[in-house]
């Protein structure tokens, strides 16, 4: 069991100007159940509103206002800056007094990060003050999220009593609210609900409500005693049999198991009750509790004469949430071999007359048969037999299902089932004392379903011809239900039985009309559906209708602006025209304005008493101001690509030449050329790079990429070699400059969109 520590707060509307829980917690937005709005409603989840305060001194009557509070997640609560947010009435503090009742230090809190919602068993309010039966006595009325009222209890100093909410609430997660009472002259002069004027941070002045004894705050403290839902599934169970070896009597043990997939966690119960198809009762139920690590596996062990047998389990497993699930299982066929014997014994085999069995709405499956056949030797041929037959019938549960007298004793059982389930039916003989064991039975399973229905999906829908004329259509669903029949009813005193979609024509008459589809399977069961039309056939005075479509004229003041119009003609019925626009005009007549550069369909519609409604529509369009629109600068952005580029190659030459030749004058002339080339580099890539032929990027990156890659590493080694390492060093630093600008380039084409190729 899990205790959750919540303090509520107002939900009714502060004096203007004053702030309350703003903006709301970001929770509240998506969260299951009701919230308040913003600024908040005084009656949350079906609360009552409280009266009108309309006085300024002490309080005279009863005082009813309602307090909230959430049940969320406590990473939802924390996030919310509910234990210490701006504009709080009072700003509570972050923990909770010792003094209150709850642990030392708690503070607000919700259910765990593993949970998705909490089952509240019972809940109760901690109040500062106001004994029972005193002049400060308060009634305090819990009502959960969906507005259904828990309980009432009267104020105590302290924890009130527990109010327990019946049957466990499924999940609480949403917006509880507390109704609070008190009685006349119970309070301060002025109503607590409204914050004092002395006070600052919008504090209310009320003392007997406060979990921390302050006068500034009007606040319940709330205990929920439940359980954290989790939404671990439940492991899947399967079953499986291993079969052992002969025992002295000529019998063989047989291990019945159920495996869990996963484990079956710690904390989970578990209840496998065994049915094993034999005559002696059934093993023990397994049960328990899991405590340490998961669990794989719970087996008994059974011991089999020869044959054929069904066994079955049927599995309870219980989260620590208490929520179960029942799972029946069953092994589809165990052949426990013969061990060695002297004595060649028969077996005996059951067939059934019939398959995919089903109960009908009469509540049978009408007869079925059953046989059974002895057979002995190998491979197992038929044999004849004078002996009686036992018959037995059992339900998935064990119990035997009783037969109509008289009973067979031969080799067939006809009968029939009643209801839906999976059955077991056993034919037994007595075969000879040296046969081990000497009573031999067969078996069968048997699968009976119930029979399904005809299904009208979407319902029936129909589609006005004309005023008297409609066509109907159903989709009708009926897999496995052969042999339908359909029954329309037209509301007319006019049938058909054909199928859907057919068109009915009324010979007269206006107003609704009730059409009913009946679909029937052979079995019975049958389904409807309905739909209502609304004839304007004349024979009751006729109906008016739209003599022209909706005329829109632009008005001189404005040509955004359109004078609508409809004319109405014929019909003596009462009639009225109203128009899919602000404000919902009527009358043949109205106006619209639409932005510039923008269109809008209006709707017209006619109604009238009795008959069907008619529509007329047009479309109202205001042109957009031209747009002036200034050529774009050009730039010829690959000629500046190449001319920096051919700037910095002229340079490195002289550069390096300088180097060779020990010339400070041409060193300098090459830098002063590669720092040009640099300069329009640089402007290309600022201005250029995105407007530059990508085909053309790719070219020279790849002619970079060959002079860095091959052309100056042999130029570096030829020059270290023949011209000395000062020319060696000329050659390698333009090396290293050419392989950064190699990299920037490639940086900047991959930037606009241009992948390097080389």
């Amino acid at each position: 069991m899990v205790s959750l520590y919540v303090r509520t707060h107002w939900t009714d509307q502060p004096p203007p100007g004053l702030p309350q829980l703003s903006p709301p917690p970001a929770w509240t937005g998506g969260y299951p159940g009701p919230v308040p709005l913003q600024p908040f409603d005084p009656t949350p989840a079906g609360g009552t509103a409280p009266p009108p305060w309309t006085g300024s001194g002490p309080v005279s009557t009863k005082e009813e206002y309602a307090v909230w509070f959430p049940v969320v997640a406590e990473s939802d609560l924390d996030a919310s800056g509910w234990v210490a947010g701006p504009g709080w009435a009072g700003s509570p503090p972050p923990y909770w007094e010792s003094a209150s009742g709850a642990p030392a230090s708690t503070a607000d809190r919700g259910y765990g990060p593993t949970a998705t919602g909490f089952r509240v068993n019972r809940l109760r309010l901690w109040v500062r003050g106001g004994a029972a039966g005193s002049a400060t006595a308060f009634t305090f009325t819990v009502l959960d999220p969906t507005g259904a009222v828990l309980g009432t209890v009267t104020s105590t100093a302290g924890w009130t009593a527990w109010i327990p909410v019946p049957a466990g609430l499924a999940d609480g997660r949403g917006i509880w609210t507390v109704r609070v009472n008190r009685s006349p002259g119970a309070s301060v002069p002025a109503p607590s609900l409204y914050p004092d004027a002395a006070s600052p941070a919008n504090a209310v002045r009320e003392t007997f409500v406060s979990p921390y004894n302050s006068p500034f705050e009007g606040i319940l403290g709330v205990e929920l005693d439940g359980v954290e839902i989790t939404t671990t599934p439940a492991p899947t169970p399967s079953m499986t049999t291993v079969i052992g070896a002969c025992d002295a009597a000529g019998r063989r043990p047989v291990t019945l198991e159920v495996d869990f997939a996963p484990p079956l966690p710690t904390g989970w119960s578990y209840s496998v009750s065994w049915a094993t198809a034999l005559a002696p009762p059934p093993p023990a139920p397994s049960t328990g509790t899991v405590t340490g690590a998961p669990l794989p596996s719970v087996s008994t062990v059974v011991t089999y004469p020869q044959g054929t047998f069904y066994p079955s389990a049927t599995v309870v497993l219980t989260s620590p949430a208490g929520t179960s699930t029942t799972t029946p299982l069953y092994v589809p066929s165990l052949v426990v071999p013969t061990c060695p014997t002297d004595q060649p014994c028969p077996d005996v085999v059951v067939t059934a007359s019939r398959s995919g069995l089903c109960v009908d709405p009469a509540g049978t499956t009408g007869p079925v048969t059953f046989t059974a056949e002895v057979r002995a030797g190998t491979p197992p041929a038929p044999v004849p037999w004078t002996g009686p037959f036992t018959w037995t019938v059992r339900d998935s549960a064990g119990l035997v299902v009783p037969l109509a007298p008289p009973v067979s004793t031969g080799s067939t059982l006809t009968t029939s089932f009643t209801r839906a389930d999976r059955y077991v039916v056993t034919a037994t003989i007595v075969r000879d004392p040296a046969c081990e064991p000497p009573i031999l039975a067969g078996a069968v399973v048997v699968d009976v379903a119930t029979c399904g229905c005809p299904t009208i999906l979407g319902g029936l829908t129909a589609t006005r011809v004309d005023g008297c004329s409609f066509d109907f259509s159903a989709t009708v669903v009926a897999t496995g239900v052969p042999g339908l029949t359909y029954s329309w009813d037209f509301g007319d005193g006019t049938t058909s039985a054909a199928a859907p979609p057919l068109r009915h024509t009324y010979a007269s008459g206006n107003g609704p009309r009730t059409v009913t589809l009946t679909v029937t399977g052979t079995d019975g069961c049958s389904t409807s559906a309905s739909t209502t039309v609304t004839l304007d056939c004349g024979g009751g005075g006729g109906c008016p209708e739209l003599a022209s479509g909706v005329s829109a004229t632009a008005t001189a003041a404005d040509p955004c602006t359109f004078d609508l119009a409809v004319s109405v003609s014929g019909g003596t019925a009462a009639s009225r025209v109203t128009w899919d626009l602000p404000g919902s005009p009527t009358g043949p007549t109205a106006r619209v304005t639409v932005p510039a550069g923008t269109s809008r369909v209006v709707t017209a519609t006619l109604s009238s008493p009795g008959c069907p409604d008619r529509t007329a529509s047009t479309t109202v369009s205001c042109a957009a101001p031209p747009v002036v629109v200034t050529p774009p600068v050009t730039i010829s952005c690959a000629a500046l690509l190449l001319v920096a580029l051919a700037l910095m190659l002229i340079g490195t030459v002289l550069a390096i030449i300088g180097a060779c030749a020990s010339n400070v004058y041409v060193i300098v002339a090459g830098a002063i050329v590669v720092a040009v080339g640099l300069v329009l580099f640089v402007i290309w890539a600022l201005v250029c790079a995105g407007r530059t032929a990508c085909s053309l990027m790719r070219v020279v990156q790849c002619v970079l990429f060959v002079l860095v890659s091959t052309v100056f590493p042999v130029l570096v080694l030829l020059l270290a070699i023949f011209g000395g390492i000062p020319c060696g060093l000329g050659a390698a630093a333009s090396w290293g400059y050419w392989g950064a600008i190699l990299a920037w380039l490639s940086f900047i084409m991959r930037r606009v969109g241009c992948a390097p190729t080389c």
